[in-house]
């Protein structure tokens, strides 16, 4: 007996001994790279929207920069990618003072730039100024795609939703360049309506034949207006200044029934 224990320990040793030589052979740990420690943590604000649509009179374009030590003024560099640079100018520093946890980055953009247009540019605080090891504070770098409209209000209102069965108060915008009309946001926000108008017929004309109306149903997910032409049209009425507008609301599974919504113009833009 005790010579079985002798050889079942002695092999269980050889064993144990030839495991840590493999893993000291196949596995080599490397620590992850220090976050700087002369330096403070930066990182652009949460939220920061970088899909942006800007309207005419906008000329600048403004992000939020924070920091974790705030005890001292500092001017910290950034890296910028910007094959626009003649419309977009955008500072390659920002400076906080003593005290402040975050400083405003303000990009100035030029009045040239092309209606309805895709523009996209980075910005990108240097790794030695931030700590990937923080999670919440790991928002380094922001990618840019500025697209500038030109619509502008045409009149105010109050719309009446058939669906929602409430009305609120509305502008309805015009688009020169495009030569359409537009409810921006006009059920919940990100969704909007547009449709083409001569400013004077009794009738217009839908740009789609369906519009997501932003509401997701929690069993037939979302709701869409669709455009009603059955016997019924789109209609503007010159002597109320009211627009008509016949939608079927739908979701996958069926309908909810077709109904009218209302613009009731109230005043005329300048």
């Amino acid at each position: 007996m005790k010579t079985i224990k002798y050889t079942f320990g002695l092999l269980l040793s050889l064993i144990t001994i030839a495991s840590i030589s493999s893993c000291s052979e196949e596995s080599v740990y490397t620590p992850g790279k220090e976050a700087a420690v002369e330096v403070s943590e930066y990182y652009f604000a949460d939220g920061t929207e970088t899909a942006l649509t800007i309207g005419v009179n906008d000329k600048e374009i403004v992000a939020v920069i924070n920091r974790a030590n705030a005890e001292e003024a500092v001017t910290l560099d950034l890296i910028v990618t910007n094959p626009n640079d003649t419309l977009f100018t955008i500072p390659e520093t920002v400076t906080f003072e003593a005290g402040a946890t975050s400083a405003e980055l303000k990009i100035q953009v030029n009045d040239s730039i092309e209606f309805f247009t895709n523009y996209k540019f980075v910005v990108e605080i240097p790794e030695e100024f931030t700590n990937p090891y923080i999670v919440e504070n790991n928002n380094p770098k922001l990618d840019f795609v500025v697209m500038r409209d030109d619509y502008v209000p045409y009149a105010y209102g109050v719309y009446q939703s058939w669906f929602w069965e409430s009305e609120w108060d509305a502008i309805l915008e015009y688009s020169e360049f495009l030569g359409l009309y537009r409810f921006k946001d006009c059920w919940m926000p990100g969704y909007d309506v547009i449709f083409e108008w001569d400013g004077v017929s009794e009738t217009f004309t839908m740009s789609e034949g369906a519009y997501a109306s932003g509401y997701v149903h929690p069993s037939y997910g979302m709701v869409n207006a669709e455009v009603y032409n059955k016997g019924t049209i789109n209609y503007y009425d010159p002597a109320s200044m009211v627009f008509g507008f016949a939608y079927t609301w739908k979701v996958s599974a069926g309908s909810f029934g077709s109904g009218y919504d209302y613009f009731i113009i109230t005043d005329l833009a300048e």
